[in-house]
């Protein structure tokens, strides 16, 4: 809940000031689409306007029709869950509704364990009463995956987002919005497994059917924009990428206004564009001012600032500033190890970044100490031969010969060859799978897909 700082705001609905008592309730600005004199309310105000309308699914402001964001989104979801329990009993379809609208409230505050958790609840109570293919099971299915993306699980996230995409597909067959959503969401999960190739031509073919549907500056479309960027800067197409997040920043800013935590992910990913093409001082400035919005609306330590605070580490390291940068990444190591474990491949990434700028302010020791660790999950969770453990082996044995020889590669570079090294396993398994399709052998063939 943002406290806000301006001359004597005053409450939209009883018209009263913050600073007209002493000791009055602050007022807050929980909603994107509201601003200037009507950007600011009582929570009480809010909630007395929400009870009023006894629409507890509904967590939107009435007056923009954007979803509430914050403490407040969860506070009147808490609220609205209770009166839904005590009206419709603890199992009915419509406490699954809500559960589900409250997991997304906790989505936006960043509690990705809460967002699982309540959405597995609302799938399991939705399931039993709607059955397995009801549209509704979709969307909870939606919200679920993307829960179970940031908190690192990408198996689980394809597997609900394919059965929610098929569902849409069933139901919907008409509505290429849903459509559009999900799969732009299901290419993110394949990126994310290393398959970028796809992830670039369902984001295309997504962006293409939210662009007719919803227009060219629709909030939705600068999703996607975003994400096919960073698919984009993967495959090595930095210009690109770069072009894409530009136009995805210029929508979300426009929707939202500048320094709102919904531009916080573009500006970092923005900023990693300009630093594959070089321009280091550039994604400096936009990863701290990313950094700066993240914290002042999560607080120190939040689990999204991770990826900003490795952006950031890794321009002040280009730009020499080695120390500065060791102190960034080992605080995206710590918060990533508190979330997710030593032992998860999203503290592997960043310390294999840490041990790239170790190595560049001459510890070679700490470097050593951190490529192990990194090396050592990426065998765990991906197997021996895996390009990304594969490759860390090869640096790791470098460093052990020569004593002094640096990661010969930038990062850039490693993970093109990690992807290369993806995408010739998967055309491997698809001609295995061909090969014995043609032989006959049907299972055979199955299997070899199925282990992509």
């Amino acid at each position: 809940m943002e406290l806000v700082q301006v001359d004597a705001p005053a409450c939209r609905i009883c018209l009263e000031s913050s600073d007209q008592e002493e000791n009055s309730e602050p007022l807050i600005s929980p909603c994107a689409g509201c601003r200037g004199s009507s950007a600011y309310i009582h929570f009480n105000c809010m909630v007395g306007f929400y009870r009023s309308r006894s629409r507890w699914w509904d967590l939107s402001c009435p007056t923009c029709r954007q979803l509430y964001r914050g403490k407040a989104a969860v506070d009147l979801g808490h609220l609205g869950l209770v009166e839904t329990e005590a009206e419709f009993g603890s199992n009915s379809v419509h406490v699954a509704i809500m559960l589900a609208h409250l997991g997304d409230a906790y989505s936006r505050l960043g509690d990705f364990r809460q967002a699982r958790h309540l959405n597995q609840r609302a799938l399991e109570i939705a399931e039993r009463e709607l059955g397995q293919e009801h549209v509704d099971i979709a969307g909870m299915l939606c919200s679920l995956g993307i829960a179970h993306g940031r908190l690192g699980d990408f198996s689980l996230m394809c597997q609900n987002l394919e059965r929610a995409r098929t569902i849409f597909a069933q139901r919907l067959p008409a509505s290429a919005v849903h459509f559009a959503s999900v799969t732009s969401s299901l290419a993110c999960a394949h990126g994310e497994q290393g398959d970028f190739s796809r992830m670039r031509g369902m984001l295309e073919e997504a962006l293409s059917m939210q662009q007719d549907a919803l227009g060219m500056d629709h909030i939705e479309v600068a999703r996607t924009l975003s994400n096919l960027g960073s698919a984009l800067g993967e495959l090595g197409d930095a210009d690109r990428m770069r072009t894409m997040l530009e136009e995805s920043l210029r929508i979300e800013q426009r929707v939202y206004g500048h320094g709102h935590i919904e531009t916080a992910a573009a500006l970092t990913n923005l900023g990693r564009a300009h630093g594959l093409l070089g321009n280091f001082a550039r994604m400096q400035e936009l990863a701290a001012d990313a950094l700066e919005i993240q914290e002042r609306t999560y607080g120190q330590g939040h689990l999204s600032t991770a990826i900003t605070l490795i952006n950031l580490g890794t321009a002040e390291s280009k730009l020499g500033n080695h120390a500065t940068a060791r102190t960034l990444l080992q605080r995206a190591v710590e918060i990533r190890v508190r979330e997710f474990g030593i032992d998860n491949l999203e503290a592997a990434h960043v310390l294999l970044r840490l041990a790239e700028v170790c190595h560049a302010a001459d510890e070679v020791k700490l470097a050593l100490e951190t490529l192990e660790q990194a090396h050592g999950v990426y065998v765990q969770q991906l197997g021996r031969y895996h390009p990304r453990s594969r490759w860390t082996g090869e640096r790791l044995r470098d460093w052990r010969d020569a004593g002094q020889t640096g990661l010969c590669q930038s990062f850039t570079q490693c993970w093109q060859a990690c992807y290369r090294g993806v995408a010739k396993l998967f055309q491997r398994r698809r001609m295995d799978a061909r090969t014995a399709a043609l032989a006959g052998d049907h299972v055979q063939g199955i299997a070899a897909v199925d282990q992509e």
